[in-house]
């Protein structure tokens, strides 16, 4: 089947792949801090994920899924990244016996599994930000995402703190007006 939208795309195509890693880098980032909340190690994983995805661009059949398979890989990418932080850690400050190594990894599944119905409600709530008028929508990234306070946000902004939490009250308000009217789960 021939991919249209990916036009001439030849592997190793630097012109598409900095195309596409312009367009979905912030997507991708967002994706993979939800999950590590750690700036640096969130660019580490970015790197990652484009990289696997470069190897497996052919595979997607149509440029609208594009997005949602970066942020996929992008937060299995992070997942692994923790899973394997957890079981270092683990082993280096807890005495591991060969014995409880069985449990171990299933508290580590579990929490992994847990981690993974995280990803997905992030993921959701991200497509309800998205959908967010934009004024509303920096105000929510900011607040939340970055975590800066009204102030920090009203500095960076050049906008006085009352109006800044105004937009974040009434972006709160929209995005609970979406989910009520089951915008979950809209396409």
């Amino acid at each position: 089947m021939a991919k249209k939208w990916l036009g001439k795309w030849r592997k190793n195509d630097e012109r598409v792949e900095k195309e596409i890693f312009e367009k979905y880098y912030e997507r991708v980032y967002y994706s993979a801090y939800f999950l590590i909340k750690d700036r640096e190690l969130a660019q580490d994983i970015v790197q990652e994920t484009f990289i696997k995805a470069f190897k497996h661009l052919h595979t997607v059949d149509e440029e609208q899924k594009l997005g949602s398979w970066l942020s996929t890989i992008a937060s299995r990418t992070a997942i692994d990244y923790i899973r394997k932080e957890k079981k270092w850690n683990e082993i280096v400050t807890d005495d591991v016996y060969i014995g409880e190594q069985t449990l171990q990894e299933n508290e580590i599944a579990s929490t992994v599994e847990n981690e993974l119905i995280q990803k997905q409600t992030y993921e959701q709530v991200g497509e309800l930000i998205n959908r967010l008028k934009p004024e509303y929508k920096q105000a929510i990234i900011l607040r939340y995402l970055h975590e800066l306070s009204y102030e920090e946000m009203a500095t960076h902004l050049e906008m006085n703190v009352s109006t800044i939490k105004t937009r974040t009250h009434r972006a709160k308000k929209q995005l609970k007006t979406i989910f009520e009217k089951g915008g979950m789960n809209d396409e």
